[in-house]
């Protein structure tokens, strides 16, 4: 790791810790508004009323490849949300296209103390994986499909089978080949970065909302990096 790499980790952390004590010290800070974190929050009271189970997808990724942080990030959704349901009694259904992250699920479960809904290991195979989620839906019935993580083409196949039910959506991906499909069939949308922060928005935690700020500092501290560094290069500075 070049010396320049190991500045910026070190500046990163550095500027981490001071966020973290910043908002512990003014509580939570003032955040861009992500209307499908909105909708979601209400579909957890609509679920209370209507006792609909929830569906939760955290994508077609696993731990330990390329596609890990985005998988962590659905998992954290699914954290927060079994949080949520298991206060009130709503069954939480999950389908899983990998077992690591379907233990992730099974340990939600038994620190919460949930009893209800079901935890369903579909299939290593993203077309296999669509196609038997979306059975999933299709059965179960449940009053919201959040779909949330690493997934490609696949998506539209479940996310069609909930529109074709009347089931509420809330859908995120970072890839470039799903974006389309997701903005495209669902009205609640995180997009790119959003999904990342998702967890923070919902869980409120200190140490969550501390990363965001920090993230969001770092990538402007980026982009005018390379904005100055275009500008010398041109002028024949650098």
């Amino acid at each position: 790791m070049s010396e320049i790499s190991i500045g910026f980790l070190l500046f990163f952390a550095l500027f981490l810790y001071i966020a973290f004590i910043e908002v512990r010290l003014r509580g939570k800070p003032n955040l861009r508004p992500l209307p499908a974190l909105d909708f979601l929050k209400g579909a957890f009271q609509r679920a209370i009323e209507s006792g609909k189970a929830l569906h939760i997808s955290p994508g077609t990724g696993t731990i330990g490849e390329k596609d890990t942080a985005e998988t962590m990030a659905g998992l954290s959704i699914l954290e927060y949300a079994q949080k949520q349901v298991s206060r009130y009694g709503i069954p939480l259904i999950s389908s899983f296209y990998h077992p690591a992250p379907m233990l992730s699920a099974y340990d939600f479960r038994r620190k919460s103390g949930a009893t209800g809904g079901r935890i369903y290991f579909i299939a290593p195979e993203k077309s296999a994986y669509a196609a038997g989620t979306a059975e999933v839906l299709k059965n179960e019935r449940p009053g919201l499909n959040l779909a949330v993580g690493p997934f490609g083409y696949e998506f539209l196949l479940l996310s069609e089978m909930a529109n074709n039910q009347g089931i509420d959506q809330v859908a995120g991906s970072t890839d470039p080949v799903a974006l389309p499909f997701v903005y495209s069939s669902t009205e609640h949308t995180l997009l790119g970065e959003e999904v990342f922060a998702a967890g923070a928005y919902l869980s409120g935690e200190p140490q969550a909302l501390a990363g965001v700020i920090a993230q969001d500092v770092m990538r402007f501290a980026l982009i005018l990096g390379i904005a100055i560094g275009a500008i010398l290069k041109t002028m024949g500075v650098i």
